[in-house]
């Protein structure tokens, strides 16, 4: 496999119905159906889920959602196609050996990142991806939001020195 769809944060606590809409102030059903839409362009085998669950002082600060409850589960709307789903306690998704190993085991040399919130864990992927572990990166923005729009235009100039790929 060389090519894989990374599907980040797409929990009820950031897209749900129920979410505060106050802090994420985004349009999520679009999301969510742009999503489902390019998950269908992928084999099954070539996409993955990550949800950040609260661990330790993550809990206590709010960062996270905690493990076992309805705002930590993924999103009810949207296409879960397989149990490639990778849970995380740390802002970026390569901070686990199991996602890293899992990278390298199947030869991914490309991944599209999308999900909530581009200033956070989609960046920071992007980053580590690109400058750690070598791999391409796509960002397609009609499959991303962001809480700070103008916070996103300066990450995006920022990783444009990365080999990241937009999609507009």
């Amino acid at each position: 496999m060389d090519k894989a769809l990374f599907i980040i944060d797409m929990q009820e606590i950031y897209v749900g119905r129920g979410r505060n809409v106050d802090k994420y102030r985004y349009d999520s059903d679009s999301l969510i159906d742009s999503i489902n839409k390019k998950i269908a362009q992928y084999a099954n085998e070539e996409v993955f889920y990550f949800i950040g669950i609260a661990k330790g002082l993550g809990g206590m600060l709010g960062s996270f959602p905690k493990a076992g409850t309805h705002e930590a589960k993924l999103v009810e709307r949207l296409k879960v196609i397989n149990k490639n789903i990778y849970e995380r306690s740390k802002l970026d998704i390569f901070s686990s050996d199991e996602v890293v190993d899992m990278l390298r085991a199947r030869h991914i040399k490309e991944v599209e990142l999308v999900g909530a919130d581009i200033n956070t864990s989609i960046c920071t992927a992007a980053v580590t991806a690109t400058n750690d572990l070598k791999v391409d990166v796509i960002f397609n923005h009609a499959c991303m939001v962001s809480n700070s729009p103008d916070k996103s235009v300066k990450m995006r100039e920022k990783i444009k020195r990365n080999r990241v790929i937009f999609i507009d």
